[in-house]
């Protein structure tokens, strides 16, 4: 990941191969015809061109959640995970008819202080200390993100790194992959903190919750063949439930997802188009952008949204907070289309995103009230059923939209233990 030109290095090669890259295209819906998925449709947030993309197999890769509850910082895009990440492909998919499963597991980290970046176990396996607020040394250089935050609960926190013991020449290892690899910006956050490694400690906190398969569990369910219950429809990376997969579970899945398509293609017949799905779009949209004259803008309603999400759909839960978070949705997604100023193209991408963030936290709260129990330590935490329970809830539990767009259809699944 060292490689900062990486993107273009991907794009020249996809395109050698006789490819065409959309760049900065928002997906919007999938198509599906006779219960197939058929192509996809997106958006140009330049020019506000639709872009649809006719394919006798569709493989989404849309990341997870990154914007779901509201960081300590207060800032709507200061964020753990890519803040560009809505949980597109979660809706789309859902919409769509695919399952998806492990919302319930609400996700967060322990690290950078108001910039929320990665920098724990970079430093800590090249001989960074890991103190509390106390001074005391926690030896351990893979801590679970569990223990840091029941001792930062514990009175003992914030969390600190120290590396002023390190030699010049380890910190500046550390400092290359941060500052190049790691979000470059990092090195813009420390000098404007005046915080430098070699004097001073680094302060960790807790992150805002959000939604990934990833880093967590959360995801739209596939088999080993990267294939979602939809047929046509795979998926890999964030957006999959390749649970705790990381980088390499989204380079393993990326090419079975691949793999596994290009095979599905090859016996299918190129599908008619149908001009139905993209001018419904198109009239939502415009009836959308007539919002000219709304009470509130889309950033303070987003920023509501994600507070109340955090007050609701994250732990500790308990039955009372997840209907309250249902509730709230629901009046969101009224208010959303009648209160909400909608001035431009720009702030119309905003609206459909805040409408991603929603659907996720509806598909959290139902999911999280389905599963009686506690699991994963406290990123599904029940106050009300404190103890896990293997015999009823070792399970998946699976969310489909139901034959009315407003209904979450819950059913399970068991777990597939590999031979």
């Amino acid at each position: 990941m060292k490689e900062p030109e990486l993107k273009t290095i991907l794009a020249k090669r996809l395109m050698s191969l006789g490819c065409e890259v959309f760049n900065r295209v928002m997906g919007l819906r999938l198509l599906v015809e006779d219960g197939q998925v058929t192509g996809a449709i997106g958006i140009n947030i330049r020019t506000g061109d639709f872009v649809v993309c006719h394919a006798k197999a569709v493989i989404l890769t849309c990341g997870g959640t990154a914007r779901f509850g509201l960081p300590n910082n207060g800032y709507l895009y200061g964020v753990y995970d890519f803040p560009g990440n809505t949980g597109d492909g979660y809706a789309m998919a859902y919409r769509a008819g695919a399952e998806v499963t492990g919302f319930e597991y609400t996700l967060n980290y322990y690290i950078i202080k108001d910039i929320n970046a990665p920098l724990l176990y970079i430093t800590l396996t090249r001989g960074a200390h890991l103190l509390t607020a106390m001074d005391g040394h926690l030896e351990n250089t893979h801590p679970s993100i569990k223990s840091m935050v029941l001792e930062h609960r514990k009175d003992q926190g914030p969390l600190r790194i120290r590396m002023k013991h390190l030699s010049e020449a380890k910190i500046k290892e550390i400092e290359d992959i941060l500052f190049s690899t790691e979000r470059p910006v990092q090195q813009r956050f420390f000098e404007g903190r005046g915080v430098n490694f070699r004097t001073g400690d680094i302060e960790l906190w807790p992150t805002e919750y959000y939604l990934c398969g990833g880093h967590g569990m959360t995801g739209i369910f596939v088999d080993e063949k990267a294939a979602s219950t939809l047929p046509g429809l795979f998926a890999a990376g964030d957006v999959s439930l390749v649970a705790r997969g990381h980088l390499s579970g989204a380079f393993v899945f990326g090419e079975i997802a691949a793999e596994e398509a290009s095979v599905r293609a090859q016996g299918l017949q190129t599908p008619p188009y149908d001009p139905r799905p993209l001018e419904d779009l198109k009239k939502n949209l415009g009836q959308r952008m007539e919002q000219k004259d709304g009470l509130v803008s889309i950033e303070e309603f987003e920023y509501k949204v994600r507070r109340l999400i955090s007050d609701y759909c994250t732990p500790p839960k308990n039955e009372y907070k997840l209907k309250m978070a249902l509730w709230w949705m629901d009046r969101f997604q009224k208010e959303i289309r009648e209160k909400v100023r909608i001035r431009h193209m720009h702030d119309l991408f905003k609206v459909l995103e805040a409408e991603n963030i929603m659907l996720c936290a509806k598909l959290s709260a139902t999911a999280s009230l389905e599963r009686k129990e506690s699991r994963w330590g406290f990123w599904h935490y029940r106050a009300d059923y404190p103890k896990k329970d293997d015999a009823q809830w070792l399970k998946h539990i699976m969310l489909q939209k139901g034959a009315d767009p407003s209904e979450i259809r819950v059913t399970h699944r068991p777990i597939v233990k590999m031979q």
